[in-house]
Formats: structure tokens, sequence, C-alpha cells
């Protein structure tokens, strides 16, 4: 890979099978010539070195810069991947600080980018309007999660609306409504509203506003009605009107 960077080694030499050289040190570097590439080591994180790769020679480190970098947001139990310059690097979760460190050559810019959406639950997810930051030089640098509950709203039959969903941040008002009392279908057929329910509740009109404190199931009612026509040549037959299908 071009450009500059950062790598997690785990073993610093490799071609050897013996893992009793495969601490790194402080400084120590390697080139790929042919590939354009070099790096050097910078330093211990956790498990694994912080290895700083250029593609020029790292004769220095006076310019290196350090970003720290965090995501809030998000549970404690739930963790997103961090990507720098593309490469997948490590896993953090909120409250986890990050010390990338990155050589300061001439236009050296690194991006750092995280999941856009963590889907917990297939209702709950976890959304990030900026989810790739562009670094250039020593600062803290954070991504904001906000959660997000799905609102899934079913029309019976299924023919006068069908089904739809979207995802609203929690806290955030949504008005459904007012639904139509009476929907036409085909010829001679109409459907009229009986009722909505909210997480199996009825509602005591045709609209109702929700604020996403958690995912919410909204389901529309209709009873399918027939037009009923009455002819004769005789008399004045009763009986013509709508009637509610199985009646």
């Amino acid at each position: 890979k071009s450009g500059e960077g950062i790598v997690r080694v785990m073993d610093c030499h490799p071609k050897t099978k013996s893992i009793k050289d495969a601490a790194c040190k402080l400084n120590e570097s390697w080139s790929d010539t042919s590939s354009n590439i070099y790096m050097k080591v910078m330093g211990k994180e956790k498990t694994g070195y912080v290895v700083a790769f250029a593609s020029k020679p790292i004769t220095t480190t006076e310019n290196a810069y350090t970003a720290e970098f965090s995501v809030t947001g998000l549970p404690s139990a739930v963790s997103v991947s961090v990507a720098v310059d593309g490469a997948e690097y490590t896993a953090i979760s909120s409250g986890d600080r990050l010390a990338l460190v990155f050589l300061g050559l001439e236009g050296s810019t690194h991006t750092v980018t995280v999941s856009q959406y963590i889907k917990t639950l297939e209702d709950i997810r976890y959304y990030a309007a900026e989810n790739s930051i562009a670094i250039a030089e020593d600062g803290t640098y954070t991504v904001e999660y906000v959660t997000q509950f799905l609102l899934l709203v079913e029309t019976e039959p299924p023919s006068v609306r069908g089904v739809s969903s979207a995802w609203f941040a929690a806290g955030q008002a949504e008005t459904l409504g007012p639904y139509e009392e009476i929907v036409q279908g085909g010829i001679g057929t109409r459907y009229l509203f009986v009722k909505l329910l909210v997480d199996g509740l009825m509602q005591g009109d045709r609209s109702v506003t929700l604020r996403m404190g958690q995912p919410h199931t909204v389901r529309v009612l209709y009873v399918t009605q027939y037009l009923l026509r009455v002819a004769s040549d005789f008399g004045d037959p009763k009986g013509e009107g709508w009637y509610t299908a199985g009646d």
C-alpha cells in the first residue's frame, strides 16, 4: 500500500518460525523498495505494535503527530471496527481512547473510518452522520452515534396501503394519519376504517403522534365492503348498499 499511515503488527519477524523473536524493537525499521513501502516501529499498544509506514524512507519521527480517536453513543457492550486509510486496524467501544501515530510528511492526511450503521437488534440501530474523519494534525477526534428505532406500519388488508417502515432518532416525534375513513378500491369495492393500533393498544382517533423512545409497530385496520345493487322491473326493491365481507 502506498502513502503513509499505521498498521498493527503481531510478529515483527514472520520469516522465522520461532516466536522468540516476534517482539519488535523501538525504532526498528523495514522496507520493501519494490513496492515503495517503508516502515518503522513507533511504539507498543496492548498486544500489538504501532508501526508507521510511508512511501519514502523514514529518517526521522520529529514531525510525527498523534490523533486521539474515540466514538460515543454506543452501548458499552457494542464495539465498532476502525479502519485507517482503508485498512482495518482495531475495534473500540464508547469510552475507549485510541491513540494513532502518523508521520507528518508534507501533504500527509489520513482517513479514519467506522461503520455508519451498527444494528444490534432488528428494530434498533446506531447511526453516525459523519463516520469518516480526515486527520492531518494533533488533536482529539470523535465520531458520534445516535440511537435510532424502527417504526413499522402495517395496513390490513395489505391492498389498502401495504407495509412501510422508517428509522427515527430517539426522542424524535412522528405523526401518522389521519387515515382515510373510506378508501375506494376497484369497481364495487371499498375499505372502511375500523381502528388504529399502536403496539397492540387501540387509539381513539384515526391519527397518532409517537415520540420514538422505543421501536413501535402500528396497525391500521380496515374492513372490505362490497356494493350490492338491487334492480327490479316491478315495485321498489330494498337492500341496495355497501356490505362488509362475510355479512
